[in-house]
């Protein structure tokens, strides 16, 4: 999920705070009001004629905050710059200063700094530590918008660690969750994808799974589907069939209703797509076009650590392909 940032400059120049923006995943944006309260079926929030309105938390792909907690702001500051050990030390602090409240002037911020922490143990692929946080969120934030996203994370680490056991296992929490809360097709289809992501099938099998969760999410559900459409891109990408994978790539790209992880994984996919038949057919157009898929990974979606050095390595080769001078 990509969390935008405001500069602290920013109020010096205007003053009163910036409004929040809400950020939809069909492509629209809730703009100019002030967020209360996040849960797991909604967000509230008021409008700048301070009339209250809601919105699903299904529906919502990123909310960029006009003003958070100093050190909450300052941690996401520091995590922009890669500064992950300076990043958790300031959430780490301002958790214990909440750990026995929620925090009056931005009730969310507790839940929110909790995923943020859990996006630095991701990057640093600190499982113990991102497990000792989920555990703390499902007693001190339950009823979050947050803690499926920290769930999920949590089983993404797992895997990308390589222990795709675990990783399928820990589900376990998140269907509790759904289960409970009656959550909806939203994180009901997040779930399924997460058991044929982590589960035993692979190839043509795994594929007809992610093709009918594709199917299923459709329109209504653009981030889920895409998750699923990139899977299917990988599968085929491993079977060394460039066409079928690029296409897919190539379209979710184009329609990018999508977290940060599918983002960079799109773009790492395409550009493996485009290095392959530029390096195979000595096409510089191609590998000109497969070194920018691969910088928008290292440049956009640089906390994607499990995209990230395979980006960097081959938009590397691309550039000594191409002949450097022109690239």
């Amino acid at each position: 999920m990509r969390i935008l940032l405001t500069p602290l400059a920013a109020f010096a120049v205007c003053g009163p705070a910036l409004a929040d923006d809400i950020y939809l995943t069909d492509g629209k944006t809730i703009s100019s009001v002030s967020v209360k309260a996040e849960t797991l079926k909604e967000v509230e929030y008021r409008d700048d004629k301070n009339k209250a309105g809601s919105v699903s938390s299904s529906k919502v792909l990123s909310i960029a905050y006009s003003e958070k907690p100093q050190a909450v702001d300052q941690a996401d500051a520091s995590i922009a710059q890669d500064q992950f050990v300076e990043a958790e030390a300031r959430l780490f602090t301002f958790l214990e200063e909440v750990s026995d409240r929620v925090p009056s002037k931005h009730p969310w911020s507790r839940a929110y700094a909790m995923y943020r922490l859990a996006t630095v143990y991701g990057v640093m692929g600190d499982v113990e530590r991102l497990g000792t946080l989920t555990g703390e969120m499902l007693s001190l934030e339950p009823d979050s918008r947050y803690l499926p996203l920290v769930l999920s994370k949590r089983a993404e680490v797992l895997f990308d660690s390589g222990e795709k056991g675990k990783a399928l296992s820990s589900l376990s929490d998140l269907e509790k969750l759904i289960e409970k809360n009656s959550l909806g097709e939203q994180w009901q289809l997040e779930l399924d994808l997460g058991k044929v992501i982590y589960g035993s099938s692979t190839g043509a099998a795994q594929r007809k799974g992610l093709e009918a969760l594709s199917a299923r999410a459709g329109v209504g559900y653009p981030v889920a589907r895409n998750r699923a459409e990139v899977m299917i891109g990988a599968s085929w990408l491993t079977e060394a069939k460039l066409h079928e994978a690029e296409k897919i790539f190539a379209a979710v790209v184009a329609d990018p209703k999508a977290d940060d992880r599918t983002l960079a994984a799109a773009y790492s996919g395409l550009g493996q797509c485009l290095f392959r038949r530029g390096e195979r057919d000595g096409d510089a157009d191609l590998l000109q076009k497969g070194l920018m898929a691969y910088m928008r990974v290292v440049v956009l979606y640089k906390n994607e650590v499990a995209y990230l050095p395979e980006s960097l390595f081959f938009a590397g080769r691309c550039y000594q392909l191409i002949g450097g001078d022109t690239a």
